[in-house]
């Protein structure tokens, strides 16, 4: 899980963290296995009607669980690769 800040977290020019987190598939840009990471697989089972009504869930079934986009780990750690300093 990586902390996830949103628009509403800096609206006052300041950063106000509201504790929402981005639940990461992905290691070493591949789609993790469910069954190597059940406490993943847990929480999926639990939100899966909503994440299973997402398009990109209908189109790729086997990978239901993806994001679309892939998260960039060195990102993390390298901040000129994003916009906010």
């Amino acid at each position: 899980m990586l902390p996830l800040v949103m628009a509403s977290d800096i609206q006052a020019g300041t950063s106000e963290w509201s504790g929402r987190h981005l639940v990461n598939p992905w290691k070493d840009g591949r789609l993790v296995e469910l069954g190597n990471f059940p406490w993943l697989g847990a929480y999926y089972e639990v939100n899966g009607d909503r994440l299973w009504g997402r398009h990109v869930a209908k189109k790729q079934p086997r990978s239901w669980y993806l994001t679309i986009d892939r998260i960039d780990p060195g990102c993390l750690r390298n901040r000129s690769c994003c916009s906010l300093t």
